[in-house]
């Protein structure tokens, strides 16, 4: 992202060429990414909001441990509210990798590097390190290289640059051999340490490594120094990268997180905070950074100012202008991406030169979706949800090869290859998609009562964590004169009338799903667990309960699992312009595999939604009544917007073959 990189490019040299290229979208859904415009707290006095720093106020956060010229530029408001709030929660397993960058231009120029005028071996003991040296000059640009050899060719090196002046320059772990690329701030004398990278806390053997130090070119380019700072729950220090970006002339860092240094040995999961945090301040010529992102891999979960869908976590090659980035959907229903498809847009900041460009570009990306979980002879485990044993392939990396055989049959109808070009074939793909929901995991629904309005909104991706903790997947707001005294969801208690529209279905798999939703009672480790307020405006949420009835039949757990929910307000509580939110688990009725009642938990599947392959409506979904202190009475039903276009889940759609054959050629 903010730039294109050289497969990128590449990729769409051969586009210009005619020649097709589909990508996969990504697997990593938005709750594992960060974006947002930089908005400063400048650093205040103290290492605590105890000790009068403003600009932690409302955290826990300390800074006593942290070098102060990591964060002497400020640090990023995560709130875009009027609050103020400098960190933000995230939950990690064992490990988690942070790729964090933002829009300073990226050097993709060749590195011309000349021979070493620095090189030699040594030896890294067990739990100790190997220190080398080297003079330069400020501005002078160095690669230096460090790689196991002898006995210990896959050594895992993390190596540490301290500048003349003793501070760090930068710090790298990438595997088992480390290559640096940076401008020396200073002129002096350099010291390289050369550590073992350990899992676990556990002292490693300790290896050989090789190392040289070479001059290179390049040109600097970078404006702002940003760092990513990692701390636990109880707001102490775990680590930083503390990258000097100016002189490494990248904007990125990727810190690793480990469960153990953040909760200490034998830890497998914990919860951490991240603070971004600015080095420098930046002059206002030529215009410096002012967007900032991050993509987790591996593990890690944003707990708070985190959107399902409007965080752009797509990324790489399939961003491209002459790439086909492809979303996945599973092959059985009810018919929605998976929870893991990664959304986009795309957002480019650069020119192939590195000019800036006026106004960012934005990439409708992904272009489109297709299905994935297909057969396999040998890749994967097999899906229960078809008939046959063989193994099935799940992911985007296995959608982006089905849209790509759809648009072989495209070139076939037509009269094979160069009958349709790159783009020709592209808006044929997409021209054919099936209608589509165009505000992905969103529902809405509305109830008036004369000229009082009640408006349900609900917002909430398939994937059990983040709704685990999310108390704000239903909103409430509420216009009129009197006040608002009840909610009942699927006030019938019947499955017609409680979403997940798509089902019934009966496939040559034998397997029959009963349509509908229930509301789920049980702990958060089942799913988003029981319901609980969270934000409100206005009213306190103590004059708020939620109480479930109608149990669900089998095989949903009768004392778990209810039909109907009812939300009850304190009369005179929630008056005209108030409001409230609060979240509690959903699982289909009776889901496709047979698999119990369980997932549900995709805000789609509260509204309309359409079949595949069929291609028709399946109308309805779930249906909200409600009451006024004043008598009145309202009641709903909860809609998605079906429809032709783009969106940043699945692009233009899930491509319907039989129509993509039949396309004219635009």
């Amino acid at each position: 992202m903010f730039s294109d990189g050289i497969i990128a490019r590449a990729v769409d040299e051969v586009f210009a060429q005619g020649v097709p290229y589909f990508s996969s979208a990504g697997n990593r859904p938005a709750v594992q990414g960060y974006f947002s415009n930089y908005r400063n707290v400048p650093n205040g006095t103290g290492l605590t909001a105890a000790a009068g720093n403003t600009a932690l106020a409302g955290t826990n956060i300390n800074l006593s441990r942290v070098p102060p010229q990591l964060y002497a530029g400020g640090f990023q408001d995560f709130d875009p509210d009027a609050a103020q709030d400098v960190a933000q929660t995230v939950d990690i397993g064992s490990s988690a990798t942070f790729a964090f960058q933002w829009d300073d231009p990226y050097d993709v120029n060749p590195v011309v590097v000349g021979d070493p005028f620095v090189s030699g071996t040594g030896t890294v003991p067990p739990a100790g390190m190997f220190d080398f040296t080297f003079s330069g000059n400020t501005d002078q640009r160095v690669q230096i290289d460090v790689f196991g050899s002898g006995s210990t060719p896959n050594f895992d090196a993390i190596v540490q640059v301290i500048a003349p002046d003793s501070t760090s320059v930068v710090t790298q772990d990438t595997g088992n051999g480390e290559t640096l690329l940076f401008f020396l701030p200073q002129t002096g004398t350099y010291t390289v340490r050369v550590t073992e990278f350990t899992s676990g806390g556990t002292p490693g053997p300790g290896g050989q490594v090789d190392y040289s130090v070479a001059t290179a070119t390049g040109t600097p380019l970078i404006s702002t120094d940003f760092n990513l700072l990692a701390f636990r729950a109880d707001g102490s220090f775990i680590g930083a990268t503390g990258e000097d970006n100016i002189n490494t002339n990248r904007p990125t860092e990727t810190p690793r997180i480990t469960a153990v240094a953040a909760a200490g040995p034998g830890a497998t999961s914990a919860q951490i905070q991240i603070v971004i945090a600015r080095r420098n301040v930046p002059p206002a010529t030529p215009q410096p950074a002012s967007v900032v992102r991050y993509v987790t891999f591996t593990s890690g979960t944003v707990r708070e100012y985190f959107s399902y869908t409007d965080t752009p976590v797509t990324f790489g090659h399939n961003s491209a202008r002459g790439a086909n980035g492809v979303a996945a959907y599973p092959f059985y229903p009810p018919f929605i991406p998976e929870g893991f498809t990664s959304p986009g847009f795309g957002y480019f900041a650069f020119d192939n030169d590195n000019n800036r460009l006026p106004q960012p570009e934005i990439r409708l990306k992904p272009d489109m979706a297709a299905m994935d979980g297909g057969n396999t002879t040998f890749f994967g485990g097999d899906a229960a949800q078809d008939p046959d044993t063989f193994p099935n392939f799940f992911g985007t990396s296995a959608a982006a090869p089905t849209a790509a055989a759809i648009g072989a049959l495209v070139l076939e109808a037509n009269g094979g290859p160069d009958s349709v070009t790159s783009t020709q074939l592209r808006t044929m793909l997409q021209r054919s998609a099936f209608l589509h929901d165009l505000d992905p995991y969103f529902a809405r629904g509305q109830g008036r009562a004369a000229g009082d309005r009640v408006t349900i909104t609900a917002s909430a991706d398939p994937n059990t964590s983040p709704n685990a903790f999310d108390f704000n997947i239903f909103g409430v707001s509420y216009v009129g004169r009197s006040s608002l005294t009840q909610l009942v969801f699927n006030p019938s208690g019947s499955e017609a009338t409680s979403g997940n529209t798509t089902e019934p279905v009966v496939t040559t798999a034998g397997f029959t799903a009963r349509p509908g939703l229930t509301f789920d009672n049980r702990a958060p480790t089942i799913g988003s667990g029981p319901f609980a307020v969270g934000s409100t405006r206005g009213v306190s949420a103590g004059d708020i309960m939620g109480i479930l009835s109608n149990p669900a039949a089998p095989p949903a757990v009768a004392a778990s699992q209810f039909y109907t929910l009812t939300v009850n307000v304190t009369a005179g509580m929630l008056t005209g312009g108030e409001g409230f939110n609060f979240g509690i688990d959903r699982d289909e009725v009776d889901a496709f595999g047979p698999a119990n009642a369980v997932g549900g938990n995709s805000a789609d599947l509260l509204g309309a939604n359409i079949r595949i392959p069929e291609g028709s409506l399946a109308p309805g979904g779930m249906t909200f009544s409600g009451t006024l202190e004043n008598g009145r009475t309202f009641s709903g039903t909860f809609r998605n917007r079906i429809g032709a276009g783009y969106s940043v889940l699945d692009g233009f759609g899930f491509v319907n073959a039989e129509n993509a054959v039949a396309q004219p050629i635009p």
